[in-house]
């Protein structure tokens, strides 16, 4: 009983009254693999949409490159990934040995606890397939696509 009572009193005293945290990471994001290419061919991307920016790194063989643009979004953006989040994913098998793309979406929970969505996966390595066939997890897919394609 001690030792609970302290650590209450210890984490009281170390969290100031009225502070939250903040999430500042990216809400949206994608990675793409080439697969098992011939050397010269293959490639990794990787897309972060942040509210404020899309940030954007590829590698292709020896040589790595990034940039980042500023964006706006506006609309029910955290509403959709809440009914993305919603949705039942399935599972199936695909071919192995080919490109993979993983869409991710970052819910904020009400304690500004983050909660990782999956939107969609293919992984060509395994095989694995994952879907969410949600219409709002399309729709969040296309965006990721509109603002990781420049």
């Amino acid at each position: 009983m001690k030792h609970s009572i302290l650590f209450v009193a210890l984490f009281l005293v170390s969290v100031p009254q009225g502070a939250s945290a903040k999430y500042i990471g990216p809400i949206l994001e994608s990675v793409q693999y080439s697969g098992f290419v011939p050397a010269g061919y293959d490639f990794v991307k990787n897309c972060k949409v942040f509210l404020d920016r899309v940030e954007i790194a590829t590698k292709r063989g020896r040589i790595e490159s990034s940039y980042s643009y500023k964006i706006q979004i506006s609309g029910e953006l955290f509403e959709s990934i809440a009914e993305a989040d919603l949705a039942k994913l399935e599972y199936s098998q695909g071919p192995v040995d080919v490109s993979s793309k993983s869409y991710y979406a970052v819910k904020i929970l009400p304690n500004d606890a983050i909660r990782t969505v999956t939107l969609g996966r293919v992984d060509g390595g395994s095989g694995k397939v994952t879907k969410n066939n949600s219409a709002e997890a399309a729709t969040l897919r296309n965006v990721i696509d509109d603002l990781c394609s420049r």
